[in-house]
C-alpha cells in the first residue's frame, strides 16, 4: 500500500510544535495517495491533541489528496509524498512531461493535480520526502527541485528567467524571496 509511517510521524511532531507555540494558523496536510491520507488521518485523531488540530478556531487541519484539496487553502501545507527508496509510485499520480501540454488548458488530469496541489499554499509550505530528490522523475521530480532551488537565496530565479507567459510565476518567486 501507498502508505509512509516516519513521514506521517514527522508531520505530527510538527503539528506538535505549532501547539506548543501556540500557532493559530490553518493548516492542511496533502498527499498524492488516499492510503496515506487515511492513515495519517487515523494516526491524529488517536493523538491526544487532536481537538486542538481540528478546532476551526486554532490549526483548523485538513488532511486531503492531491485530488481533494481544490478549494482548500490553508497558511500551512505539509505535503507527504511517500514515496521511498524502495517504494516510488509518483509516476502514476503526476505526469512524465509537460513539455507540450498548456498548463492553463487543464485537460490533462494528471497536470492539473499537479498544479492544484502545489496552489493551496498560503503562507509556508513543508515538504516531506523519504526519496532523494534526484531520484524522482517525472514532473513531480521537477516541480520538488524547483520548489528545493527556490529555497535558496542565490538559486532564486531572476526577473529575466521568468516565463513572460506566466504572470503568477514572477508572483510565486517573490513569495519564494
Amino acid at each position: 500500500n501507498n502508505v509512509n509511517k516516519k513521514e506521517a510521524e514527522v508531520i505530527i511532531k510538527h503539528l506538535e510544535k505549532l501547539k506548543e507555540k501556540n500557532i493559530n494558523q490553518t493548516v492542511g496536510i496533502i498527499t498524492p495517495f488516499t492510503d496515506q491520507q487515511k492513515y495519517i488521518t487515523t494516526q491524529i485523531t488517536k493523538h491526544p491533541d487532536k481537538d486542538y488540530f481540528f478546532d476551526p478556531n486554532k490549526l483548523k487541519l485538513k488532511i486531503m489528496t492531491f485530488d481533494t484539496c481544490q478549494g482548500e487553502e490553508r497558511q500551512i501545507i505539509f505535503y507527504s509524498m511517500v514515496a521511498c527508496k524502495k517504494r516510488n509510485k509518483l509516476w502514476s499520480i503526476f505526469p512524465k512531461d509537460l513539455t507540450n501540454t498548456d498548463i492553463e488548458d487543464l485537460k490533462d488530469k494528471k497536470a492539473q493535480r499537479l498544479n492544484v496541489g502545489f496552489s493551496r499554499v498560503q503562507e509556508t509550505m513543508h515538504i516531506i520526502h523519504s526519496r532523494p530528490l534526484d531520484q524522482i522523475d517525472g514532473e513531480i521530480g521537477n516541480a520538488l527541485r524547483f520548489i528545493k532551488n527556490l529555497s535558496s537565496e542565490e538559486k532564486l530565479a531572476s526577473e529575466k528567467d521568468v516565463d513572460p507567459k506566466s504572470p503568477m510565476e514572477k508572483k510565486v518567486i517573490g513569495w519564494f524571496r
